[in-house]
Parts: structure tokens; C-alpha cells; sequence
């Protein structure tokens, strides 16, 4: 038996390589865009409680129950949130009051954790605008600075993983498969 390494073994690979190029890029365009949409979902939460921050301080619905729309707003945030003032000072220490799924060592003094607080609100800010919250004559109360939650950065990465994988298992079948190649033809 005779074998060629001629332009059909050439087209064959150029064809395998466009077609692995398409999938490669559609998995990635079709990962970034779920996560704006997940980011986009998370936007909306971070805008419904800052609604209902601002229903809070109109003064004609003091005597409105809040707990109902407080615990299902925050009982749904899954993602790093911090309430500041409009001065972008953090407005409490207490979790779950003044942030929520911040990580830190629960025995550093509350000064420490006024201070990670604030470093944390920088970060949170290069990653998205803070939602503003307004008094009904459109004063600012706060501010509220939120990140990713843990899915959306995790997905961020999954097609360049999966890509590199992707690569390597192709390299490894490609030099299997040449190494077979060249022994059939030694033999």
C-alpha cells in the first residue's frame, strides 16, 4: 500500500482545523454572552433592591411592611454587595445590613473589616457601576457596589479551558496517529 502526503491530506487538515476554529469560537461567543445575560440578571437584582431601599425612605410608606420585600430581594443575592453612602463610605459592619457575600476572617475587629470594606467597594467598582439609591426628589441616599457571582466567573474561563483541552487532545491524537502511520509504513 502507498501512502500520500499530498493536498489531500492537506485539505483534510485545513478542513479539521476551520472546523475546529468555528466550534472554538462559537463556544466562546456563546459562553460571553450567557454570562451578560447572567450579569444582566444580577443588575436587575442589585436595581430591585435598590427600589426597594428607596420605597424605604419615601416617607408616605412608613407605615408599610418591609421585611416581605427585604427578605425575598436578599435572600435571592448570591453575588459581592456592598451598601455605601453617597459619599461611597460603607454604610455598615453588619452582614447581610450593610453587605452580603464578602468573605473575610470573622475575627478581625470591625475597624479592620470597615477598612476591607472599602478596599472592597474599589474593586466592586471597576467591575460594575454602583446602583444608585434616590430619595423621591432625587437626592442620593446610597450607593450600592456589586460584583460577579461565583457562576459567572466561573463560566468566564470554561472555553478557554475547554479550548485548551480541546488542542491537546487533538495533538495527542494527531502525533498517535502519525507514529502509527510511520510504523505501518517501517513495517
Amino acid at each position: 500500500m502507498k501512502y500520500s502526503s499530498g493536498p489531500r491530506s492537506l485539505n483534510l487538515k485545513l478542513t479539521l482545523l476551520v472546523i475546529g476554529a468555528v466550534i472554538a469560537f462559537a463556544t466562546v461567543y456563546y459562553t460571553q454572552n450567557l454570562v451578560g445575560k447572567l450579569q444582566q440578571r444580577e443588575k436587575e437584582i442589585v436595581q430591585l433592591y435598590a427600589s426597594g431601599l428607596e420605597f424605604a425612605a419615601d416617607p408616605e410608606t412608613n407605615n408599610s411592611d418591609l421585611s416581605f420585600i427585604f427578605n425575598n430581594i436578599i435572600s435571592r443575592i448570591d453575588f459581592p454587595l456592598i451598601l455605601t453612602d453617597n459619599k461611597n463610605q460603607v454604610v455598615s459592619t453588619s452582614g447581610g445590613l450593610g453587605y452580603k457575600n464578602i468573605e473575610h476572617d470573622p475575627k478581625i475587629t470591625q475597624k479592620q473589616l470597615k477598612t476591607l470594606l472599602q478596599n472592597k467597594v474599589k474593586e466592586l467598582s471597576s467591575t460594575h457601576q454602583p446602583i444608585d439609591v434616590r430619595t423621591p426628589d432625587g437626592k442620593i441616599l446610597s450607593r450600592i457596589y456589586f460584583g460577579d457571582s461565583e457562576i459567572i466567573q466561573r463560566l468566564r474561563y470554561y472555553p478557554y479551558l475547554q479550548i485548551i483541552f480541546a488542542i491537546l487532545f487533538i495533538a495527542i491524537a494527531y502525533s498517535s496517529f502519525s507514529y502509527i502511520k510511520r510504523s505501518e509504513q517501517s513495517n
